[in-house]
């Protein structure tokens, strides 16, 4: 088993997502959420700078033991397909880190998804879920957590958090049948497609929400606050100013969906769609149009259902909490399934 307590931060580009779990006997509590302000360049948090230590002891969060999901430029995520059989420990992490092009500069790690022998030849292949880290940050990144008087005990890449959600969700994911899941973050979003329960290609795009709200805010020159509810409100229809910015994006998803299409010979019978960016009526209407498949939100939270978030966030329609408490839930249980 894990920690008795463990504090998740979510380290995003928008806001710092913060979960408290604590273990009482055999069931796991969720405890406490905070929307921190996004972590500086100095490690400090918001425009008035306030440390690690300062945030907690404003919080009132007693917890000593952190994991940190980070998605720091530089963050690779991929999903590799290779020949033969998976070798043991390092020898598949040279073959991955060889595979992305990556040197020591990098924190490599990776988990088998799938494995498959071709009915035509009779050859084996396997595919790797891999995340590879600048080492630098990473270790930055221990060293801001010790720093505080706080011990780590895990730091993962957002995008390998949320695929194990969507494998824990019940429904989501059906025998035989392909499914598409579009995370639209702030800073960045990813495509995830499921053969049944198996990954089976992901995709890393820079494109976020982020960046639509700052075209916004320009163009029709608004302060911040009110181009973010303009970007989601639905209120008027800004699809012409912003899709200039998103056709490359748009076309990416589709050329996605089609590969994986004729590879497997089979359909993508639904896009699940979530994050921030997912919110804005205009968004989900642009991407159902070019994408020409059925288009439904997803809430993670649904993977969570044994672990009731507090009231406070049942309005959260969203979850972006989700991801830290998915992490934080896997690690005090003890490890678990991981990507």
């Amino acid at each position: 088993m894990g920690p008795r307590q463990l504090v998740a931060l979510d380290l995003g580009s928008g806001s710092t997502r913060v979960v408290v779990l604590s273990r009482r006997k055999q069931h796991v509590h969720w405890d406490a959420a905070f929307n921190w302000p996004c972590l500086n360049e100095d490690m400090t948090f918001g425009p008035n700078r306030k440390t690690l230590a300062e945030m907690f002891a404003e919080a009132r969060i007693a917890a000593e033991y952190v994991s940190v999901i980070t998605s720091s430029g530089g963050t690779l995520i991929r999903l590799i397909n290779f020949p033969g059989r998976p070798p043991d420990g390092e020898m598949l992490l040279t073959q991955v880190r060889q595979a992305l092009g990556v040197d020591d500069s990098y924190m490599v790690h990776c988990q088998i998804v799938q494995e498959l022998t071709k009915e035509k030849d009779g050859r084996d292949e396997f595919a790797a879920f891999s995340a590879a880290l600048p080492a630098a940050r990473v270790n930055q990144v221990y060293d801001w957590v010790e720093g505080a008087g706080l011990k780590p005990v895990s730091m993962r890449a957002s995008g390998t958090s949320m695929a194990n959600l969507v494998r824990e969700t019940k429904g989501l994911l059906k025998d035989g049948t392909g499914v598409g899941v579009l995370e639209i973050g702030h800073g960045s979003s990813m495509l995830f497609i499921f053969l049944g329960q198996d990954l089976v290609l992901a995709r890393q795009f820079k494109l976020g929400s982020g960046v639509l709200v700052e075209h916004l805010r320009t163009s029709f020159e608004l302060d911040e606050a009110t181009a973010a509810k303009f970007f989601v409100s639905g209120s008027f229809d800004f699809s012409a100013n912003i899709r200039p910015l998103i056709a490359p994006w748009l076309h990416q998803l589709a050329i996605s969906l089609d590969f994986f299409e004729r590879r497997y010979g089979r359909s993508v019978e639904s896009v699940a769609v979530f994050g921030g960016g997912a919110q804005s009526k205009v968004m989900e209407t642009l991407i159902a149009g070019h994408i020409r498949r059925p288009l439904v939100r997803w809430n993670p939270m649904e993977a969570l259902q044994d672990l009731p978030a507090p009231a406070s966030l049942t309005s959260n329609d969203w979850g972006i909490f989700a991801s830290a408490a998915g992490e934080a839930a896997r690690v005090i249980r003890g490890g678990g399934r991981k990507a």
